[in-house]
């Protein structure tokens, strides 16, 4: 996410609430200790569902190039879900698809463009050593990114439910 954070996360608006909660202390870490948290979890996730796919298609016997056109997929497409997932730690999707950060567009065309320029363009996808996808194989990509991904969605919501209890 390195890039793409340090661009995109620069633009974004704050939180409703920032200004009702006190300052951080100087000595206090950045992230609080449940941020961290969450983010690690997140990454152990994604990790998880990319291992999974990996060792499903070398058993049924997919070849090293296919094997590794879908990690790559995958691993593209749960980082642009967690770029969106992680507009904030506490609104879901839902709200923070509203949000004005005029650099959305460019850096989801720029990340779609070099995912699509891989699986379309024969001399990149060879400088790559991958292969071509079919369309199955590619939802099963984008299912696993949005699985791997999406329960922080459902955790967020939860959580505000909880919170209004």
């Amino acid at each position: 996410m390195g890039p793409t954070c340090s661009i995109f996360f620069e633009r974004e608006p704050v939180e409703e609430h920032i200004m009702k909660m006190p300052p951080r202390k100087k000595e206090t870490w950045l992230f609080n200790k449940g941020e961290f948290f969450i983010s690690l979890i997140q990454g152990f996730i994604i990790a998880f569902g990319i291992l999974l796919l990996y060792y499903v298609f070398m058993s049924k016997g997919s070849s090293l190039s296919e094997v590794r056109t879908i990690v790559f997929t995958t691993l593209i497409m749960s980082n642009i879900l967690l770029t969106f997932a992680n507009r904030s730690f506490t609104e879901t999707f839902l709200k923070t698809i509203r949000y004005e950060n005029n650099l959305v567009l460019p850096v989801l065309i720029i990340s779609l463009g070099f995912l699509v320029a891989i699986h379309s363009v024969s001399f990149i996808r060879e400088l790559f050593g991958m292969s071509v996808l079919s369309i199955q194989q590619i939802v099963i990509c984008l299912a696993t990114a949005l699985i791997s991904v999406g329960w922080f969605e459902v955790y967020k919501m939860n959580k505000r439910f909880n919170n209004h209890q």
